[in-house]
Parts: C-alpha cells; sequence; structure tokens
C-alpha cells in the first residue's frame, strides 16, 4: 500500500485531494485563455465503458485515462468554458477518455470550440453496464475509502444514486437506484446527438478497429501496454433482455466508425 493509498482511508482524505486540486488548479491556469488550436478526441461515454482500454491502447502523451480528475470535477461547476480551453491547452493531447464527460454533453455541445470537436462514443448493452458500475463501486477497496470523489461529485448530484449504497444490509438491490441509472444511460446516449461529429463503437467492436480509431486521432495504437480495468469479483449480476433490445433501437441509426 501506498502513502497515497493509506491516506485515502483516513479522515484526512478529502483535504489531500483538495490540496491537490489546488496544486492542479494552478498548473492549469497558467495557460492562456485563447484555444491553442489542438483539436482533441473526446471519448464521450461514462465510466465503465472501456475507457481505460482505449486510452491505454496508445502511447503516453498522445491518450490519457481520467487526467486531473478531481480538480475537474471541481473546477467544470465554477467555469466549464474557461477550465476547458486552459485544461485543454495543457493537457495537448489527441484523445482523452475520461467517464465525466458523460456529464457535460449540453455544455460541450454549447461551446464555441468544443461543439466542432470530433468525439467518441462506446456502446455498451445497459444490463452490462449497470452490472460494472454497480460491481466496480461497490468493491472492499472502495468502500474502504473515506472520500470517493467520483461518487460524491458524479454519481449523487449527476446520476442521483449513491451508488456505493445500492445494497441494503441484507444485500438486496435498490431497485429506485437501478431504474435511475437506467434513465440517466438512456438520456446520456440519446443527447450525444446533440454533438454534430460523434464516432459510435461497440465495446465488443474495439480492440479489433483501434487502427480506425488511430485514424480518426492522427496516432498509431500500441496494443502493448493496453488494459481494463475490472472488478476482481462479480457479486451482482443485472440482466434485462426487453431493456438491452429498448437500448439496441435507440442507437440502430448511429452511424458505427467500423461501418
Amino acid at each position: 500500500m501506498t502513502v497515497k493509498q493509506f491516506i485515502y482511508r483516513t479522515p484526512l482524505a478529502k483535504f489531500a485531494k483538495d490540496v491537490e486540486a489546488q496544486i492542479h488548479n494552478l498548473v492549469i491556469n497558467s495557460q492562456q485563455t485563447q484555444w491553442n488550436g489542438n483539436r482533441t478526441v473526446y471519448c464521450l461515454s461514462p465510466y465503465k465503458t472501456g475507457t481505460t482500454f482505449l486510452a491505454s491502447s496508445f502511447d503516453e502523451g498522445i491518450a490519457c485515462h481520467e487526467p486531473y480528475h478531481y480538480v475537474t470535477l471541481k473546477m467544470f461547476e465554477k467555469d466549464f468554458n474557461k477550465f476547458l480551453i486552459k485544461r485543454m491547452n495543457k493537457l495537448n493531447l489527441k484523445l482523452e477518455c475520461s467517464g465525466f464527460w458523460a456529464m457535460y454533453i449540453d455544455e460541450l455541445a454549447g461551446h464555441e470550440v468544443a461543439r466542432d470537436l470530433d468525439y467518441l462514443c462506446i456502446l455498451r448493452e445497459p444490463s452490462s453496464w449497470i452490472t460494472s458500475a454497480v460491481n466496480f463501486w461497490n468493491r472492499p477497496y472502495t468502500h474502504r475509502m473515506f472520500f470517493e470523489y467520483e461518487n460524491e461529485l458524479v454519481w449523487k448530484p449527476k446520476v442521483g444514486v449513491d451508488i456505493r449504497e445500492i445494497f441494503n444490509s441484507e444485500g438486496q438491490v435498490n431497485q429506485q437506484m437501478i431504474d435511475k441509472l437506467i434513465q440517466f444511460y438512456f438520456d446520456f446516449t440519446e443527447n450525444t446527438q446533440k454533438l454534430k461529429n460523434v464516432h459510435y463503437i461497440r465495446l465488443k467492436d474495439l480492440k479489433d478497429n483501434m487502427d480506425k480509431i488511430g485514424e480518426l486521432i492522427g496516432a498509431k495504437p500500441n496494443m502493448s501496454k493496453s488494459w481494463m480495468r475490472k472488478a476482481k469479483e462479480q457479486n451482482f449480476v443485472y440482466k434485462d433482455v426487453e431493456l438491452d433490445q429498448k437500448y439496441n433501437e435507440l442507437i440502430s441509426n448511429f452511424k458505427l466508425l467500423n461501418e
């Protein structure tokens, strides 16, 4: 266990994250407010849709997974437009895969620079997505964390669920929270149509089409260090065939990158 991991399991966790955020904010705010012309491709898909694998399939400096995560969540709520440009200039990436972009589609669509960028969206059936998200945020490791900021800054305010409390004391799932996850997922998927340059790909086709993604971002993939983040134990399985059929109907007219 690293010192950082130890601190995150103590009451000092939020204080430590806030100090880190202040430092990152100073670094990002040193950038100019004028766009430097870099056309980063953002993956819009929420957490648990293959974003770790996608980012890790390209070299560092080309793609990144959730950079400046905590400070971004905090600052987007204060001044999305200005912080977006400064952050983009600082990172200077060809591809960024961060689960929080799913919560800011309206802001991206209304931004004078972001509305004209290219985007990726990984499509995963809702039953599979719910299973993965619930299991991941209910790992023993996650529950040992004193301050789980993704839950506090994303799941609770943006989705309306406390994903770490989705089971009651008897291990039964809260169906109202599942319903909110479903509503969010369908709303997000529909909202991606507000952006004019979205390239869709199914999660099951992601690995076999990395060259096409490379063409989109202007870089060659390097699969030698690619990896997937998974919960070690899958104690919960959600399956709703009708729900998945409804989702597939929704995306049936989406133009796929590999077609």
